[in-house]
């Protein structure tokens, strides 16, 4: 009820606010999951033992805190509107 009483630009200004963050949330949960169904088919497919296919989940994620490391140290040098726009 308490939201049909909110005006338009409110709404958009809301939805503007609220949407970025909820796609990139979902991009890295969805690159968690393909990881998850993926490693044991490459394991199979690749004839891999268990701490080769530990070490592929291994990498994907210190590509991923280097990586957010290194865009934060750019983000805040540049600002993050620049960066993410360009």
């Amino acid at each position: 009820m308490m939201f049909n009483m909110v005006s338009s630009k409110a709404k958009n200004t809301l939805f503007l606010i609220w949407f970025p963050p909820l796609i990139f949330q979902m991009a890295d949960a969805t690159e968690m999951m393909l990881l998850s169904i993926l490693s044991p088919e490459l394991r199979c497919v690749w004839n891999l033992e268990r701490w080769q296919e530990a070490l592929i989940t291994t990498v994907v994620f210190i590509g991923m805190f280097i990586s957010s490391t290194l865009w934060g140290k750019i983000c805040d040098k540049f600002g993050r509107r620049k960066v993410s726009v360009s």
